[in-house]
């Protein structure tokens, strides 16, 4: 998400410079806005792969030796608290990402 407020920032400072740039801003915005939405997804997938939680009774099974039996398993458990600081910085998140593609369409459109 901040990488792409980043390039939506540096899309605004460049479609407001002269005449003489727009047509590197108009293929500069959505290049940049791809790329940071490329590099977002990459980001989340590469923290999904390094975080060291086993996530499934199967990749549990795969790590213990083949004798070993599986007593129980520990629920996951999540506090309220948790989910309502998740809660708010998704709709922060989404927050942040209108106004500012509200103001790269009200900046190019003018």
């Amino acid at each position: 998400m901040g990488t792409f407020a980043l390039t939506l920032v540096f899309a605004l400072i460049i479609a407001k410079l002269p005449n003489v740039y727009e047509a590197t801003a108009t293929i500069l915005i959505p290049r940049s806005s791809l790329f940071a939405l490329g590099l977002s997804i990459f980001c989340v997938l590469a923290t999904e792969k390094l975080n060291p939680a086993i996530k499934t009774e199967m990749e549990l099974k795969s790590l213990l030796p083949k004798g070993a039996r599986i007593m129980g398993l520990i629920p996951r458990i999540e506090i309220a608290s948790d989910a309502r600081r998740d809660r708010r910085l998704a709709i922060f998140a989404c927050v942040v990402c209108v106004v500012l593609c509200l103001a790269l369409i009200s900046v190019t459109s003018a």
